[in-house]
C-alpha cells in the first residue's frame, strides 16, 4: 500500500518530468529532447541516497555522517559541489565543476559563496532549494549558469560533511551529456551497422551477392535514395552495382559509362582525402560549373574511394541520404571501403578461376563447360550449324613424332577453327575432338562453311573428319544436337579410313 507522501512524491516526479521537458527541451532539436527525460530517469535510478516512501525531517539531526569518496568525486565527469547550509560557503568543488566554471584547477573556492560562484549573484538565489531539502531525498532541477553559459541538471540533498550539515549537489552538464550520449550512440550505430553489413557480405558464397546485400543494408540504414559502386575502367568509370530505394526510379541495366574527365572535381577531392561529403551539391556546382552530375536528381552525395594494396578500384556512393545521416554515411563508407574492395578482388579472382575452368589450357579455346554457357547465351529464334571435327592420325603422330608434335597438331587444328568461326564459337570437346558453331540460315550456307573449313585444313595439311547438323535456338538440351553431328562426323571418319586402306 502506497502512503500519502509516496503518492505525493510520485506526482512531484511527473510534474518535474513535464517541467524539465517543456522548459529545457525547447532549446535543443526535437530528436534530442527525449534524452533529457532519459537523463533524469538515469539519475533517479542510480541515486545512491535511496528515497524513502515516508517524509523525513529536514533538521540537522536527520543527516548522518557518511564516508566521503574523494577519489571518486575527483575523477568523475559530473560536477560535485558541497556548501554549508547555514553560511552558503563552498566547502568543496571538484575538478569537473571547476572546468565548467572556467576556473583554474588550483583556484581557491573555499569561502566563496555558492550563489556568487555558481550564479554570479551577491545574495542567495530567489529560488534557492535549501528549504525543500531533506536527507534521503534527491531534489532535481534544471539550472542555467550565467557564468558558464551552460544548462545544468542539478541533484541536491543533505549530508553531514566535516561535522556540519551541508548541501550536496551533483551537477550534470547537459550539453556534455548529450554530446557523450550522441557519440556513444553514433559509435554503437556505426559498429552495429558495420558488423551487420560485413556479416551479410561474408555469409554469401558469391562475392557479387555479398556486395549487393551490403549496399542494400547500408542504403536502408541511411535512408538513401541510391547506393552505387562505380569502378574505374581505363579512361571511364562504370556503375557496376547499385541499390535503389523505394522512392527513387531504378537505374537502367545499360547505364552508360562515364568519362573520368566529367568527374574530375570528385577525383580532385579524392586526391586530398578518401571520403568526401557533399551535403549541398547546388553549392558545389556553383563552384564547379563544368562538373557534370552523373545521376539524375542528385542533391547530396557521400562517396569513399575503393583502394586495395595501393591500387584504386573506384568508389562507393550514398546518394541523397537523409540529412541527419550525412555524418553516419561518411563514417560507414570510410570503414566499409576496404571490405568492399576485398569483395571486388574476390569477385575478380572467382571470375578468373571460373574462366580458367572453361578454357582448354593447351589451345586457349573454350572447353565443354564453356560450350554450355555459350549455348545458353545464344539469341532466340536463330539457326546455327554445329560442326563436329575429329583429327585423323593424332595417335600416329604421338607414337612416331612424340606428344609435343601431337600437341602442336591439336593447336594447329584449333587455330583453323578459330580462323573460320571466331574464338567464341570454337570448343575443344576432348583429346582430338572439336566443335564449332556458326549461324547458318539453311543447309546451303552450312555446306559453304563446311567447304571453307575443308579448304583451310587442307592448306594447313591437317586431316580431319567433319560432320554437321542444324539446330534452332533456344536449345534446351545440346546432347541430341551433338549426337547427330558426331554421328555424321563418324561416317566421314569411316570413309577416310576405308579410302586410306584402299590406297595403302
Amino acid at each position: 500500500m502506497y502512503t500519502g507522501k509516496a503518492i505525493e512524491h510520485a506526482a512531484e516526479t511527473v510534474i518535474f518530468q513535464q517541467k524539465l521537458y517543456y522548459v529545457y527541451a525547447s532549446k535543443y532539436p526535437i530528436y534530442q529532447r527525449e534524452k533529457i527525460i532519459g537523463i533524469m530517469v538515469f539519475l533517479e535510478e542510480t541515486n545512491c541516497l535511496k528515497r524513502k516512501d515516508e517524509h523525513l525531517p529536514k533538521s540537522a539531526a536527520a543527516a548522518p555522517s557518511i564516508h566521503f569518496p574523494y577519489e571518486l568525486f575527483e575523477n568523475t565527469a559530473d560536477g560535485i559541489v558541497i556548501t554549508d547550509l547555514e553560511t552558503y560557503d563552498v566547502l568543496y568543488c571538484n575538478p569537473a565543476m571547476r572546468r565548467s566554471l572556467h576556473l583554474a584547477p588550483d583556484a581557491p573556492c573555499k569561502g566563496e559563496k555558492c550563489y556568487a560562484l555558481m550564479a554570479g549573484l551577491t545574495a542567495p538565489c530567489e529560488d534557492c532549494v535549501r528549504p525543500q531539502l531533506s536527507y534521503g531525498h534527491a531534489h532535481k532541477r534544471v539550472f542555467h549558469n550565467p557564468i558558464a553559459g551552460l544548462d545544468f541538471l542539478l541533484q541536491d540533498t543533505i549530508i553531514s560533511y566535516q561535522g556540519r550539515n551541508c548541501q550536496f549537489t551533483r551537477i550534470l552538464n547537459l550539453a556534455d551529456y548529450i554530446h557523450r550520449d550522441t557519440h556513444v550512440k553514433e559509435t554503437l550505430f556505426r559498429e552495429a551497422s558495420i558488423n551487420d553489413a560485413i556479416r551479410l557480405g561474408m555469409y554469401e558464397l558469391n562475392p557479387e551477392d555479398g556486395i549487393k546485400r551490403i549496399l542494400a543494408r547500408i542504403g536502408q540504414q541511411l535512408h538513401a535514395e541510391r547506393m552505387l559502386i562505380i569502378e574505374e575502367q581505363d579512361s571511364n568509370v562504370q556503375v557496376t552495382y547499385h541499390w535503389t530505394g523505394d522512392k527513387a526510379k531504378d537505374l537502367p541495366s545499360d547505364f552508360p559509362a562515364i568519362s573520368r574527365t566529367e568527374l574530375w572535381p570528385l577525383f580532385n577531392l579524392f586526391a586530398q582525402k578518401q571520403t568526401i561529403s557533399l551535403p549541398d551539391l547546388d553549392a558545389f556546382w556553383n563552384i564547379h560549373p563544368d562538373y557534370a552530375p552523373h545521376l539524375p536528381g542528385i542533391r547530396q552525395l557521400v562517396a569513399s574511394r575503393l583502394i586495395l594494396d595501393g591500387q584504386p578500384l573506384g568508389f562507393v556512393e550514398a546518394v541523397n541520404p537523409a540529412p541527419e545521416h550525412i555524418h553516419d554515411a561518411a563514417l560507414l563508407l570510410s570503414t566499409l571501403t576496404r571490405f568492399l574492395a576485398i569483395l571486388l578482388r574476390n569477385r575478380d579472382m572467382m571470375k578468373r578461376l571460373e574462366h580458367l575452368s572453361k578454357v582448354d589450357q593447351l589451345t586457349g579455346i573454350m572447353n565443354r563447360r564453356g560450350l554450355l554457357d555459350r549455348i545458353s547465351a545464344l539469341p532466340a529464334d536463330r539457326c546455327y550449324a554445329f560442326f563436329f571435327g575429329d583429327l585423323n592420325g593424332l595417335k600416329e603422330t604421338n607414337d612416331t613424332q612424340g606428344h609435343e608434335a601431337g600437341d602442336r597438331l591439336i593447336q594447329s587444328a584449333a587455330a583453323v577453327f578459330v580462323h573460320v568461326g571466331g574464338e567464341n564459337n570454337v570448343f575443344r570437346m576432348g583429346g582430338d575432338e572439336f566443335l564449332m558453331l556458326y549461324e547458318a540460315h539453311d543447309e546451303q550456307s552450312a555446306k559453304a562453311i563446311e567447304q571453307k573449313l575443308n579448304e583451310h585444313f587442307a592448306a594447313a595439311k591437317i586431316s580431319i573428319a567433319l560432320g554437321w547438323t542444324l539446330a534452332t535456338t533456344p536449345i534446351d538440351n545440346i546432347d541430341p544436337v551433338l549426337a547427330r553431328a558426331d554421328s555424321l562426323m563418324y561416317q566421314q571418319k569411316i570413309l577416310h579410313h576405308r579410302t586410306r586402306h584402299k590406297h595403302s
